[in-house]
């Protein structure tokens, strides 16, 4: 019987877990779209830019500096980085940690806390 309940109380527990995961991975996923539509857009605005102001026709004095900042942003690429899906999932799961947590009254966390610690205390007494 104890290990029935220890079986069922893992798999609830992997199941959370799992289920957070996904959580944040879906949100991450979200977030990189939306940073990708972003991009895209500035990117293409630099693209119109650069042929509305016919840089690619010579050098224009007046805007030499402009041409090569729209030359330079049309070329850029809007997929995401390593480093910036990263960043994003580090950010991601903090925030949702810290909404998580504030969310709860401090009676709530040690209620919480007591509760571990009894099903911990249990869980070695049936032993």
């Amino acid at each position: 019987m104890h290990s029935v309940n220890k079986l069922v109380f893992q798999g609830l527990l992997v199941v959370i877990v799992g289920y957070f995961c996904w959580t944040v991975h879906k949100d991450v996923q979200w977030q990189l779209l939306e940073q990708q539509w972003v991009d895209m857009k500035k990117i293409s605005q630099c693209k119109r830019s650069y042929v509305e102001n016919r840089c690619s026709e010579g050098i224009r004095p007046a805007l030499a500096g402009k041409c090569d900042e729209w030359w330079h942003c049309a070329q850029l690429d809007s997929h995401p980085s390593v480093h910036q899906m990263a960043n994003l999932y580090a950010k991601t799961l903090a925030h949702t940690l810290n909404s998580f947590i504030q969310a709860l009254a401090f009676k709530t966390i040690i209620v919480l806390m007591l509760f571990v610690l009894l099903i911990s205390i249990s869980s070695k007494l049936l032993q």
